[in-house]
């Protein structure tokens, strides 16, 4: 058969697939054999194709990638009926497609809470995790204090640095990667420890990676192209390289609680793990050292990355509208004075509207537009829709916080949308940066303290404009997290 008639035939094979083969399937793009639907998957970052397919198809929309079955979510009522209402359904996490990336992840492959299915393993570590972070201060006034301590640092640094135009992401990175390392490693790390500023640009490059070359996870052959395979090698570098970093750590306190006998109350995340692990021995627990390695990463990373991401947000929006930055400095001038002091969470409900405007950045910034995907468990029905069990399941986050029909203008940077009549703080069920559910972000009561004291230090302490005859450019860059492209601001000192 002529080639041409053999691509024809194809085409109209996945035609006819998609008129009369879909039954009650939700609508969405043309598939084809093979391939699926990544011909119509010509729009980047993705969460503009979702966007674009929701307006053309609806809230519920299936589609191929390659072999695997998937569907899109989108609209704030669909996602809750999906993520909430049928909860555990929804919970799983496909893991086939991205075996050779998560494999590096830790030592043995073992993957962490973000990335592991729904089982009740996932939920003894879950919970195992969160009574130890617990321990480590995590929800207590403990943590709030380490937390105004990072500010402090901040504050000097930038003190130092004040005049001058700075890219503010590194700096910002050290101090909330501090909050988290004090529970996971019972330490903090200086400004200038140029070892701890690999590991944080390790990270960087690692999310990078995971956003690159996404096809490929599922359409085997593309995985023999040289730019995955060198993709894949420089993961797996930079993956090496945070196991060692997580390895000193763990052998570390190994040697430790040996010495100690394992009698002494946990310092750390570490200890706390190691020893809940050694009572377990005996037992049917399940924690591992492997377990360990992927939850000290999970954590590291979802801890630091997405709250200094927002932070980076928060003052490239703060430099280009200067009306808002004065109306928040105003706030925290009545609140906390016209003197330079330390921020801590004590006054925060006093701060309504500081508080409202780092939730309309949340919003519009929307740094995780499409949530980690999900699977199904068993098969279903959400809208009328049959969905099949093992259906790979996007989720849609973009849709909520940017829906003109609850935001109006949503483009628009606007804090009095979290603000009610009677002047006290809103938060709308449509704000889900955070997202909903079994899956939900973990450390979203400590990510809004960091956010609420380390923005407040800043804005109390420094005023913020981009250089001369620069503008600020809005358009975020992929890196699994939208980050805002690279840029310089100057801090100069308000008192």
């Amino acid at each position: 058969m002529p080639v041409g008639l053999g691509v024809a035939a194809v085409v109209l094979a996945g035609l006819l697939w998609t008129r009369w083969g879909r039954g009650k399937k939700p609508p969405g793009p043309i598939s084809l054999p093979v391939i699926g639907s990544i011909l119509s998957m010509n729009i980047e970052p993705f969460y503009k194709l979702f966007e674009h397919w929701r307006t053309s198809y609806g809230d519920v929309v299936s589609f191929k990638i390659g072999t695997y079955e998937c569907v899109l979510l989108s609209g704030y009522s669909t996602i809750k009926e999906a993520l909430v209402g049928q909860s555990v359904i929804f919970a799983g996490r496909p893991l086939d497609q991205f075996a050779d990336r998560i494999k590096h992840y830790t030592p043995d492959g073992t993957m962490g809470i973000a990335d592991n299915d729904y089982s009740n393993e996932w939920k003894s570590q879950r919970n195992v995790a969160v009574q130890i972070l617990r321990k480590m201060g995590y929800g207590k006034n403990s943590i709030s204090k380490k937390i105004t301590e990072e500010a402090r640092y901040l504050r000097q640094v930038l003190l130092d640095k004040a005049g001058t135009r700075l890219d503010p992401n590194p700096v910002l990175g050290v101090t909330v990667s501090n909050v988290i390392c004090s529970m996971l490693y019972g330490e903090r790390f200086e400004h200038s420890d140029r070892k701890f500023a690999v590991i944080l640009e390790t990270i960087a490059e690692m999310l990078g990676s995971l956003a690159k070359e996404p096809l490929a996870d599922y359409i085997p052959v593309l995985k023999f192209r040289s730019s995955f395979k060198n993709l894949i090698s420089d993961y797996k570098s930079n993956c090496d390289s945070l196991i060692a970093f997580h390895k000193e750590k763990i052998e570390e306190r190994k040697q430790r609680l040996e010495e100690e006998n394992h009698n002494t109350e946990p310092r750390d995340f570490i200890e706390g793990y190691l020893i809940e692990s050694k009572k377990g021995q005996e037992g049917d627990s399940r924690l591992s050292e492997d377990w360990l390695y992927a939850i000290l990463a999970d954590f590291f990373i979802a801890g630091a990355e997405t709250t200094a991401t927002t932070l980076t947000w928060a003052l490239l929006w703060m430099a280009h509208r200067r009306d808002i930055q004065e109306k928040v400095q105003a706030e925290l001038d009545e609140v906390f004075g016209t003197e330079a002091v330390d921020i801590s969470l004590d006054m925060r409900s006093k701060c309504t509207y500081t508080e409202a405007t780092l939730m309309e950045i949340q919003r519009i910034s929307a740094i995780a537009p499409i949530s980690l995907p999900h699977k199904t468990l068993e098969d279903t029905e959400l809208r009328g829709f049959p969905i099949k069990k093992n259906t790979e399941v996007y989720i849609n986050l973009y849709s909520c916080l940017m829906d003109p029909e609850f935001w109006p203008e949503p483009e628009v940077l606007r804090p009095e949308r979290f603000i009610k009549d009677d002047g006290t703080l809103d938060r709308p069920e449509q704000w889900v940066p955070f997202s909903m559910g079994r899956r939900m972000c973990l450390g979203e009561q400590l990510a809004r303290q960091e956010l609420f004291v380390f923005f407040a230090s800043l804005l109390h302490a420094f005023h913020v404009r981009l250089p001369d005859g620069v503008e600020a450019d809005l358009e975020g860059e992929d890196h699994l997290v939208m980050r805002p492209k690279p840029y310089e601001v100057i801090f100069e000192s308000r008192f």
